[in-house]
């Protein structure tokens, strides 16, 4: 129980919509700052995709779908995390 307030805590401050706006944008995905916020966030799996990121697209090559999934925002517009995305995307690795 802990360790879910410390993550609230984390989450919910004063710089949250920017940093949502920031995480929401995909061309932020290789800027460093964008894995740093995802740490602080405890957001695990789109780290393991990030870190994983060559290996992806390499194995997406020309897969329409798979791009098109690629390319989504790993959060919607309510905050949500993508999981579905994650599941698409984390059997390339």
């Amino acid at each position: 129980m802990e360790e879910i307030l410390a993550i609230i805590n984390t989450v919910s401050t004063t710089s949250f919509l920017e940093k949502f706006q920031f995480l929401s944008d995909g061309a932020n995905r290789m800027k460093p700052a964008y894995l740093t916020q995802l740490t602080e966030w405890h957001l695990y799996s789109e780290i393991e995709l990030i870190s994983n990121n060559a290996t992806i697209i390499r194995k997406i090559a020309n897969n329409k779908v798979l791009t098109r999934i690629y390319n989504k925002n790993s959060l919607d517009s309510k905050g949500n995390y993508s999981w579905d995305r994650y599941n698409e995307l984390r059997p390339l690795l």
